[in-house]
């Protein structure tokens, strides 16, 4: 079936972005990333899938280390499991600095923003043996090290939303709290201020994590 039960306790307002906002980052982290805990874990974007990659990778026992150019997201990202923030803005080489972090290079590197410098940077920030997933999407072209996949044998996948059959046990987490769905709701809108909704959203104010629109 198609259909899911709600779990108790989560209103409608703030379960209606469970579909994508949590079941995209949940596919991402459980099935393509395999994140085991200890792994030392790289997420670059904070925005709204981000936020909740952040929070399924904690919850799964990683080491997150959150990357983005916004203070505010990056508080975000504490709240939501972050143990270690980067601010892109302060560093020259952001992937030279996961390195020095990590001794050697993250376990993961999970690119959630679709930007080519960004899934760049998430390839060279992993060690030997590590794997990058690339959520976020774009159609631009990307410049990779071959030689660095083979000789340190990366691997390199892309995460495309969530199987139904995950369903289940991504609602269970949600209902036992261990991920926190009221948090991600940032802004709320009536119906009639919808265009006022998508005019700050178009605007990217960092203060945004996800808008819901009330009728």
């Amino acid at each position: 079936s198609d259909i899911f039960k709600m779990p108790e306790g989560i209103p409608l307002v703030e379960g209606s972005i469970i579909s994508d906002a949590i079941s995209t980052p949940y596919h991402a982290v459980v099935n393509r990333a395999r994140v085991k805990p200890g792994e030392n874990v790289a997420i670059f974007g904070c925005g709204g899938v981000g936020l909740s990659t952040v929070q399924m990778a904690a919850v799964a026992g990683g080491n997150v280390i959150a990357v983005d150019i916004f203070d505010e997201k990056l508080e975000y990202a504490k709240k939501l499991g972050a143990v270690e923030t980067l601010n892109a803005k302060e560093h020259e080489d952001v992937a030279k600095v996961i390195r020095k972090m990590t001794g050697g290079g993250a376990d993961v590197a999970m690119e959630v923003i679709g930007y080519p410098p960004t899934i760049e940077a998430a390839y060279n920030a992993v060690r030997w043996g590590g794997r990058v997933i690339v959520v976020g999407y774009t159609h631009k072209d990307i410049t990779i090290n071959a030689g660095r996949m083979m000789f340190r044998e990366i691997e390199m996948k892309g995460s495309l939303g969530c199987g139904l059959q995950d369903y289940p046990v991504l609602l269970n987490l949600i209902a036992s709290g261990k991920i926190n769905v009221k948090e991600l709701v940032t802004h709320r809108y009536p119906l009639e201020e919808i265009n006022e909704g998508l005019a700050f959203l178009d605007k990217g104010d960092p203060s945004l994590i996800r808008s819901i629109v009330i009728p």
